[in-house]
């Protein structure tokens, strides 16, 4: 369904980098970088980065949106220390870039290396969401949220994948525990509002639409 592909561009609510400025700040206790560039810098200057330093790259690059040197970074974190956050980190670069099977590949890798946390397969759902695979995405949000029953990320790709198949009443429902969850989301506001539309609940819609546009303007 179209109206789920265009929101899934406006989706944030993973957060595979930093959450902002001040946790670029991590990279060392003795000598804290004071802003993300710094980081990048610091990591470069070092004779043999070690595989958490050049995480802390990738998460700067992701944070400046350079997502191609991200990948750079995360992998040569891999090649040092193959964990499944890392691979989690590198499948979120790359569905940034439109690398979706990269995505896909990376998120397997981390389920097979034991990985079951629910970022694991918020992200994936939203990969194959992108993709069109309605039914493996509505797998995934609903392991997401059996893992953590606060998964706002999770529900809303459980709520996006009921869209695409049709199941508009069972999707109102995602969507608004996602809501519930977490309020800080548009996108999930406003695909709420077109599925109300779709069920012909025309002043539901309009309400949810135009909370994601005051939302969008702040």
């Amino acid at each position: 369904m179209k109206i789920v592909a265009v929101l899934l561009t406006a989706v944030c609510a993973l957060n595979f980098g930093f959450a902002g400025p001040s946790e670029a700040k991590q990279v060392t206790a003795s000598s804290p970088p004071s802003d993300i560039r710094e980081v990048i810098d610091y990591v470069d200057s070092l004779p043999s980065p070690n595989a958490e330093q050049l995480v802390m790259k990738a998460k700067a690059f992701y944070w400046l949106k350079d997502y191609s040197s991200a990948i750079t970074a995360i992998s040569k974190s891999i090649e040092l220390k193959p964990i499944p956050k890392s691979y989690l980190f590198r499948a979120s670069y790359s569905r940034h870039l439109g690398r979706f099977d990269d995505g896909l590949r990376d998120c397997n890798k981390a389920e097979q290396l034991g990985y079951r946390g629910s970022d694991l397969y918020e992200l994936r759902g939203l990969i194959h969401l992108s993709l069109g695979n309605s039914l493996p995405a509505l797998k995934d949000g609903e392991r997401a949220v059996q893992v953590s029953e606060s998964s706002a990320s999770g529900f809303f790709v459980k709520g996006a994948a009921e869209c695409q198949l049709g199941k508009l009443e069972e999707s109102v429902s995602s969507l608004s525990k996602s809501i519930q969850i977490s309020s800080r989301d548009p996108s999930v506001f406003e695909l709420r509002g077109g599925v109300y539309r779709k069920l012909g609940r025309e002043e539901e819609a309009r309400a949810d639409i135009q909370k994601a546009e005051d939302m969008k303007r702040q």
